[in-house]
């Protein structure tokens, strides 16, 4: 019997609906230009409600080089496609978006676990 994955999307945004804590995604989508005098990127930048289970980072996925101790897991429905480098907002704490784990079987993307640090 195959697996109907739009079921398990479902399901795992009624559930994180449920128990997790709401707060925001901040897109930020670069037009590849960027201004010279700040040295900042230029594009749009969109914010969409968002509920996620934000979690200390397990201690297995800690390298001290590209993950520390002090940064975040989230996991977040498939809702919305995060990219590295855009905000999570939960209560009062930022997140930048510095890895990006989708569960994504038969390539339906089910949710995120992504890492943040903020």
């Amino acid at each position: 019997m195959p697996i109907k994955h739009k079921s398990l999307q479902a399901t795992s945004k009624k559930l994180l609906d449920k128990f997790g804590k709401f707060g925001y995604i901040k897109l930020s989508k670069s037009s590849g230009d960027y201004d010279p005098v700040t040295g900042e990127k230029l594009g749009t930048e969109s914010t969409h409600d968002l509920y996620a289970v934000d979690l200390n980072i397990s201690k297995e996925l800690v390298d001290g080089t590209l993950i520390f101790g002090s940064d975040r897991m989230v996991i977040m429905s498939s809702d919305i496609e995060p990219e590295m480098g855009d905000d999570i907002i939960i209560g009062t704490r930022q997140l930048e978006i510095i890895a990006i784990m989708p569960l994504s079987p038969g390539g339906d993307d089910v949710f995120y676990k992504v890492v943040c640090r903020g």
